[in-house]
């Protein structure tokens, strides 16, 4: 997460950048060391509240982080011929929150995305607030809809005596009806987008750097 001018936290995205470029922000870890890339030295970055642009192409990927294997979705996004990556977590809140969003958006317009993270009695509620032609873009699924032919519901499963909630089958169900359908609209499309960004989570030292 970043910080506004009153030092609250907020979500943001993030690009890499380096110390000497203008408007680059130190990037520190939740306990307040300074983050380091894999050679030691500090980390710098800029930060976005919204990417505006339409999006040309997703994937999902696998990388490896802290040594754990970890699957992210690349968004390409391309506006006024440039070209970005908007890298999120599967399967975190901000994936799914996009996910439940995709199917009410026009792939072929520009889209602004904008992470949010609102705090409620000392938890986050976060996600990727979407606009376009000038309006909200929804989740398609809803409380008030009562999910009507959406994805499985969380299941409750104990590890190790304790109890926790398991979102594989609702991430299944996502890129199967969701993210699938909408790789494949896309992938009419050759561009190949580039200069990647992400989406900075509770933690710093979540960012794929």
């Amino acid at each position: 997460m970043g910080v506004d001018d009153r030092g609250r936290k907020k979500a943001i995205l993030a690009k890499r950048s380096t110390a000497e470029t203008p408007g680059a922000r130190q990037v520190f870890k939740g306990n307040g060391d300074p983050a380091l890339d894999k050679d030691g030295n500090n980390v710098y970055r800029l930060e976005y509240a919204a990417i505006n642009g339409r999006i040309i192409g997703m994937e999902t990927v696998q990388s490896e982080f802290n040594g754990k294997p970890v699957r992210y979705l690349n968004i390409g996004i391309e506006d006024r011929g440039e070209r970005f990556v908007l890298v999120i977590e599967r399967g975190d809140r901000y994936w799914s929150d996009f996910m439940m969003r995709l199917p009410m958006l026009d792939l072929g317009k520009p889209v602004r995305l904008a992470p949010y993270a609102i705090e409620e009695d000392g938890k986050f509620n976060q996600g990727i607030s979407m606009q376009q032609d000038g309006n909200k873009v929804p989740r398609k699924w809803t409380k008030e809809n009562n999910y009507e032919n959406g994805p499985p519901m969380a299941e409750q499963i104990e590890i190790n005596d304790e109890v926790k909630w398991d979102f594989g089958k609702r991430n299944k169900w996502l890129e199967a009806n969701v993210l699938d359908p909408a790789i494949a609209y896309l992938s009419k499309s050759t561009a190949q987008p580039s200069k990647p960004a992400t989406v900075a989570t509770d933690s710093d030292d979540d960012l794929p750097f």
